[in-house]
């Protein structure tokens, strides 16, 4: 660890300036940041990780904001860029045993920056060291169960964290992505990673070593990779479809079992930003005070998202996503003996052609199966939620789309649910599936659910190492605007100005 710096100081001075700062149109955090200024003494990186999960919306300020139209290029953008406020390079996809076994695997380096830039100079640590990482391993065998690891972090003060551009290399503690490729392309790419599943008597150990020898070209996802940019906040995003495994070499390991793999189909979601758009975790204020104001008078959004990704016969690939709105509160937080009804929600995203064309659809999801979460990767951190989340989901494509994808259906591979947590101890659900059409399979994917525990914050709190109290987690929950706020909020919106750059926004939204 750095001379001299520490996450109890590093922490200490991040509230000190969100205090000094606070920023228009945004609820009062003053009271929350008191209470965790008096609660940093011996902060570990995962608990200074974990309390940056409960500050408010103004702590995406002063790390680097997003344009407005980004400019990608490759190899370049598949090196993090540290300065943004967080990033994940996200692999799944089905693998096959050499005994014919399916096998879904989920991979993933999640990074997040501490400090804002400004704030980390000050502190003469680097955007490396600035860093506090978790990785996600866990492998579904069909006909078996879902191995998930419990999130390992690591910390770039301790000297865990390595980014290289050419050749590309990304490591996080014992986890990493490499490519031998001089000239920085990210094919062919060998990733590393193990994790440990503690969710029975006897702890089982996880292990992925693949190589990618092939893929299809990059495409953008959303507004030429702006998936959104809203006035500073958002995300960038690009994905590869069609990873395929190559040589004699590629294994996974669950307990005592070495597995060969014979072969492999798999997904890459790049993804970094500052201010998730569309979550309550890494929730951002825009840089616009006419878009912070009117977020006020907007119904409260519970956040989260589903995403989708499937790999259809015959060379097509398809992404889709659906938001979480404030209008369906019936199927999140369920926790009642019943599972939830059925969902009925629109959903939009890209398909890929043979030829590697990106086209937009859009379509209609039923959910009409749910499944509790009834295990957790390490009972001692993550407690077990009992939170329904979806386990089947009926997808109706509209327009220019191949007769396949048309009407199609997303099974898991296992039974009892694929459910994880974030290393901060947010709960989702990520896991392999099946596509079946009318006439039989078609395909495989993956199919991932984020949102549907809303009752987080304790979770958070307590590996944050802070006091668990009925008054304490209110003041970490998200704040609410009061009346007065309100009202400044609506006179400002009154002015033409303000109107004018509202209808801006929304025009520039539209395109993402």
């Amino acid at each position: 660890m750095t001379a001299a710096v520490s996450y109890e100081s590093m922490m200490q001075a991040r509230l000190a300036e969100l205090l000094a700062h606070p920023e228009s149109f945004t609820p009062s955090y003053r009271k929350r940041y008191e209470f965790l200024r008096s609660h940093c003494k011996g902060l570990t990186a995962h608990a200074t990780y974990a309390m940056t999960q409960v500050l408010g919306r103004d702590a995406s300020r002063g790390f680097t904001e997003l344009p407005e139209v980004p400019n990608l290029g490759f190899p370049e953008a598949h090196v993090p860029d540290l300065g943004y406020q967080m990033g994940w390079h996200f692999i799944v996809g089905t693998a096959v045993a050499t005994d014919g076994t399916r096998y879904g695997v989920q991979f993933m380096p999640f990074s997040s920056a501490i400090l804002p830039g400004p704030l980390r100079e000050s502190f003469g640590i680097s955007e490396i060291e600035n860093q506090v990482m978790e990785v996600h391993l866990a492998v579904s065998r069909e006909g078996d169960r879902h191995y998930r690891g419990a999130p390992t972090v690591v910390s770039g003060l301790d000297g865990e964290i390595e980014v290289r551009s050419a050749p590309f290399r990304y490591r996080a503690g014992n986890t990493l992505m490499e490519s031998p490729n001089p000239s920085g392309e990210l094919i062919p790419l060998h990733i590393i990673g193990t994790s440990w599943d503690r969710s029975g008597s006897q702890p089982i150990e996880l292990g992925v070593d693949f190589t990618f020898t092939e893929a299809k070209a990059p495409f953008l996802q959303g507004n030429a990779g702006a998936a959104p940019s809203l006035a500073g906040v958002g995300t960038l995003y690009y994905s590869i479809p069609q990873m395929k495994l190559g040589g004699s070499n590629n294994t996974l390991r669950i307990g005592d079992e070495l597995i060969e793999i014979e072969s492999g189909e798999f997904w890459m979601d790049h993804q970094w930003g500052t201010g998730l758009v569309t979550c309550n975790i890494f929730a951002g204020n825009p840089r616009s005070e006419a878009i912070r104001a009117a977020s006020l008078l907007a119904p409260h959004n519970p956040g989260g998202w589903d995403w989708f990704m499937a790999m259809f016969d015959g060379d097509h690939q398809l992404t889709l996503a659906t938001l979480h709105g404030a209008d369906d509160p019936a199927h999140y937080d369920q926790r009642s003996e019943n599972p939830p009804t059925d969902m009925h929600i629109p959903v939009f995203g890209a398909r890929v052609d043979p030829y590697g064309v990106k086209h937009i659809v859009r379509g209609q999801l039923v959910i009409d199966d749910w499944v509790r979460a009834e295990r957790s990767p390490d009972p001692s951190i993550y407690p077990v939620t009992r939170i329904w989340h979806p386990n089947r989901w009926n997808f109706s494509l509209d327009g220019d789309v191949p007769e396949v994808m048309k009407s199609f259906v997303m099974n898991p591979i296992v039974n009892g649910g694929q459910a994880g947590f974030f290393a901060p101890g947010v709960q989702y659900s990520e896991g392999a599936v099946t596509l079946s059409g009318p006439a039989g399979k078609v395909g495989h994917g993956f199919a991932e659910s984020v949102g549907y525990d809303l009752s987080f914050a304790s979770a958070v709190m307590s590996i944050a190492g802070l006091p668990v109290t009925q008054e304490s987690v209110r003041l970490c929950e998200s704040a609410r605007p009061g009346l007065l706020l309100r009202m400044k909020a609506l006179l400002f919106l009154l002015r033409p100005s303000t109107r004018r750059e509202l209808d801006k926004w929304k025009a520039a939204l539209t395109l993402n």
